[in-house]
């Protein structure tokens, strides 16, 4: 046995010097696996606690050793990649569980990609998120105030109306950063991002980012038809999406200063459409001034009322959340969740880095205890579905904690995101509240158990619908829209000349949405949020999922027959429920994820009817509005279809 320092204090990797240059044994693998277990997930604390200290603390100090255990945590990886090629080159004929395994060991790394193309992909990357990062313009009429980065834009576009000021805005800063962040340069990134996927025995890198999405034991599977069954699943979504759409584009027409602007069955021009006008992907900051019944509050906004009224705080937040799993039979959380996690943002001077929320293994091995979440809360619905989102995520790593460490994650990209929000959704109920929580939200709720008053959805439940769909259904489209353009660089298909033209070209015909003015050919307005980020599919799936598991935990409460109430849905202290969710959370990534799937909703594919269900009462009350109002739910040149297909 040899043994391996690789610059991270303490940790050392097994190196399998007993084993056959070509071929290993499936005892050969177990053994080699049981000797990294440990060394695997000492690697991954190290990055982990650092990482924790500079998003806690952010200062040149945690920000330079985060990136320095980032990059010997990648080194690591890439050091038992090479391992597993040299030394364990048949891993394709292992058994399921072991070739899942070493599937993903075997491309955590550059493989055979050469250290010169390592060293200028990551200066190119480097390069790219600075440009993005530093892009500025100067105030509205007033030339001498510049500087203004994306974060203060996004305060403007969630503050001001004024058609021409915003225009300006959004003009400027399409144009700066466009220029800022250059084209080529990303091109030339895609291209080393291929050549890694192609050393790693990809096509190219979008294959290897959906790769994950591979129920593993299916030989047939090819991203190929992965992407295409990614545009059936959004293609079941789009009608929904076109009355959601061709709504908001009524109510923004009724403002007299927008009116003339915007075109009856026309896109909308996008600096009007504030969530996508910069870097965001919802429509929720239309919901005050669009919300279907206005003098009705939605359970975001009664909810918020009752727990200040009710003097809650985020830690009482945390624990009524923590109160919820255990009514499930889930675990409670560990002490060090407790000692470690940052539930607000600290007053002790110190600068955190707030956004996102997020969640927290910090990778100390099987059986692991230290688990936490990072929200700079504050006492209001929005952190209610957040903290127990994050929660759910707890819940999740404790229940595979004692899995090897690839088998430590969610059953595909998407499940740990789904489960995630899926526990946004029973909690965000006036029964919950009233019942559960013993809150006054103003509505008539039975307490009996499964007993849900009315299947007539009431105007505050239309409004808690249009404000999650302002949410749900534009991030749908702009998923679709940003990886289908993004496939194609990758595919190589799309040449830096396209890049401008094409990009808007999907996000009007997904998104229904277009630029203010011209934008010119050589550009880079694609830029914006996807520079180096990861896939969104994941989150795509995620979104489906949420509602996919939510609905058949429903069925088994005995609340989840009945579309019209499913939104009123909420199990709380069912046990049943409970050891569903504990087999799916349990199942970790030991399974091939349809297995998984089918386990807790009876299905093996991915269904978009759980959603389409949840949202029905709202797009039954949409579209009476719209044929009331003579608004045709589509856009363009495809509201001609729209008029032929209905004719017909």
């Amino acid at each position: 046995m040899v043994l391996l320092h690789i610059g991270l204090p303490l940790v050392w990797l097994v190196l399998s010097a007993g084993y056959s240059c070509t071929a290993s044994s499936e005892d050969d693998a177990l053994e080699y696996l049981k000797n990294l277990e440990p060394q695997l997930s000492h690697a991954c604390n190290l990055e982990k606690q650092a990482a924790w200290n500079y998003v806690t603390n952010v200062t040149e100090e945690t920000k330079a050793l985060a990136a320095a255990a980032s990059l010997e945590f990648l080194n690591f990886q890439a050091t038992v990649q090479k391992e597993i090629l040299e030394n364990f080159s048949n891993w394709k004929l292992y058994s399921s569980s072991l070739k899942r395994q070493f599937q993903h060991l075997s491309i955590i790394g550059p493989g055979s990609m050469s250290k010169a193309d390592q060293d200028s992909m990551s200066l190119l990357k480097a390069k790219l998120d600075s440009d993005y990062a530093s892009t500025t313009i100067c105030e509205y009429k007033n030339p001498d105030n510049c500087g203004l980065g994306l974060g203060h834009l996004d305060k403007i576009f969630n503050t001001i109306t004024d058609y021409d000021e915003l225009e300006y805005y959004w003009i400027s800063w399409y144009n700066a950063m466009s220029t800022n962040v250059n084209a080529s340069m990303y091109s030339e990134y895609m291209y080393y991002q291929n050549i890694l996927a192609r050393h790693n025995g990809f096509s190219d890198m979008s294959e290897q980012w959906l790769t994950e999405f591979n129920p593993r034991d299916s030989p047939n599977w090819s991203a190929k038809e992965f992407k295409k069954e990614q545009i059936n699943l959004w293609k079941e979504i789009q009608p929904y999406y076109n009355i959601l759409h061709a709504y908001l584009r009524m109510k923004i027409r009724e403002n007299p200063n927008y009116k003339d602007k915007i075109e009856k069955t026309g896109s909308i021009p996008a600096h009007l459409v504030r969530g996508f006008g910069l870097s965001r992907s919802s429509m929720t900051q239309y919901y005050e001034t669009t919300k279907p019944f206005p003098d009705a509050q939605s359970i975001m906004e009664s909810g918020t009322k009752a727990l200040n009224n009710a003097g809650y705080t985020v830690p009482k937040i945390v624990k009524v959340s923590e109160d919820f799993f255990n009514s499930l039979g889930l675990s409670r959380m560990t002490d060090l969740f407790w000692e470690n996690s940052m539930f607000e943002d600290p007053k002790d001077g110190r600068v955190v880095n707030c956004v996102p929320p997020f969640e927290w293994d910090m990778c100390n091995g099987k059986d692991n205890k230290d688990f936490r979440i990072k929200v700079c809360g504050e006492v209001n619905m929005d952190y209610m579905t957040i903290i127990h989102h994050e929660m759910g995520h707890m819940e999740y790593f404790m229940e595979y904690t004692n899995e090897n460490y690839i088998h430590r994650d969610g059953a595909n990209p998407g499940f740990h995101e789904g489960v995630g929000n899926l526990f946004s959704l029973p909690i965000s109920t006036p029964r919950h509240f009233q019942c559960v929580l013993g809150l006054d939200v103003g509505r008539d709720v039975d307490c009996q158990p499964n007993d849900i008053k009315s299947n007539i959805p009431t105007p505050e439940d239309i409004n808690y619908l249009y404000e999650l769909a302002l949410d749900k259904f534009p991030f749908f489209t702009y998923v679709i829209a940003l990886e289908q353009w993004r496939f194609e660089v990758f595919e190589e298909t799309l040449t830096i000349n396209d890049y401008n033209a094409r990009w808007w070209d999907l996000k009007q015909k997904y998104q229904g949405i277009k630029p203010p003015a011209p934008r010119p050919d050589i550009g880079f307005d694609a830029a914006t949020r996807i520079i180096t980020t990861p896939n969104y599919i994941r989150y795509f799936n995620s979104y489906i999922l949420q509602f996919q598991f939510y609905e058949s935990f429903c069925q088994v409460a005995g609340q989840g027959d009945d579309p019209r109430t499913l939104h009123q849905c909420d199990f709380t202290g069912s046990v049943a429920v409970g050891d569903k969710v504990k087999e799916l959370l349990a199942a970790g990534f030991t399974k091939p994820w349809p297995q998984i799937l089918e386990r807790a909703t009876g299905k093996m594919d991915v269904s978009v009817q759980p959603l389409l269900n949840f949202f029905k009462p709202l797009f039954d009350h949409l579209s009476q509005v719209l044929e009331k109002a003579g608004e045709l739910p589509c856009f363009d040149e495809w509201c001609d279809g729209y008029i032929k297909k209905h004719r017909e």
